[in-house]
């Protein structure tokens, strides 16, 4: 066996641990690579797998490991990338802003793998700093040019549970949610975000069988939808919502949440 066949079989063997969490086995196969003599590319895609592993773990040593790699490989894009996004994921904000700061504006073109990564980085590096038509610009390009589930599947198949007809006044606030056997957790929910200002709710039921439906379909200020479509192959939920939007003709007006109760 050739090293480079070799190294292959413990990356194998190192997504298979991953895969039934069998971390402490993960590191230590991990360390075992990085001591090898290995390919500069081989040593920066274990270093990489290793620290997705961690980031999904929500190990804050995960920038650490990259930022030690970064200066190994100062000009290597795809660890600045990876390691701008972990340090939009632990809130560093300003270091990932220096950082996307760095790239330079010539990698959208030369570097075709890692254009859509830079530009979308470079789109919340704008909307954080307040440029927010300069951020929709760019999000304008990568939709043009790149095919996004969210937004470019077909209209989705919404059925309307509501007892009443879709109303609302111009100036309410809107708040659009994606839930799923949620029922014992709703009167806490509708509750929070009666009392913060939210006035209508777009909720968007992801085929409960614990009596969300019946719960929701009873509240006078909930417009319920249904469908029982697959969470993941509509963007986890978010094409949902991005069709309702757009139906309702509802852009700059609403607030959009994440629901972290889903089965």
């Amino acid at each position: 066996m050739t090293p480079r066949e070799e190294l292959s079989l413990k990356r194998i063997v190192i997504r298979r641990h991953t895969q039934s969490s069998q971390d402490d086995r993960v590191f230590q196969l991990t360390q075992d690579i990085c001591k090898s003599n290995v390919h500069k590319l081989d040593y920066i895609g274990v270093h990489l797998d290793l620290v997705d592993r961690m980031s999904d773990l929500l190990d804050d040593q995960a920038p650490d490991i990259l930022e030690r790699l970064l200066q190994k490989y100062p000009f290597a894009l795809q660890i600045k990338l990876r390691l701008a996004k972990l340090y939009i994921q632990f809130k560093r904000y300003d270091e990932a802003c220096e950082l996307i700061k760095s790239v330079p504006e010539s990698c959208v073109f030369v570097s075709k793998g890692y254009n859509v990564d830079v530009l979308k980085l470079r789109a919340w590096h704008n909307n954080y700093m307040g440029k927010f038509e300069q951020a929709k610009n760019i999000w304008a390009i990568i939709s043009g040019t790149t095919f996004l589930s969210r937004i470019h599947l077909p209209y989705s198949d919404l059925k309307y549970r509501s007892k009443g007809p879709v109303d609302f006044d111009p100036d309410e606030g809107l708040l659009f949610v994606c839930v799923k056997d949620a029922c014992i957790r709703l009167p806490w929910f509708l509750s929070y975000y009666r009392k913060i200002g939210v006035d209508k709710f777009f909720i968007i039921d992801n085929d409960s069988d614990d009596g969300t439906a019946d719960y929701l379909s009873n509240q006078k200020d909930v417009h319920l939808f249904w469908t029982d479509v697959e969470f993941n192959k509509a963007g986890q939920g978010m094409k949902w919502i991005n069709d309702l939007i757009l139906w309702q003709n509802l852009h700059n007006r609403h607030t959009t949440l994440t629901c972290h109760q889903r089965s």
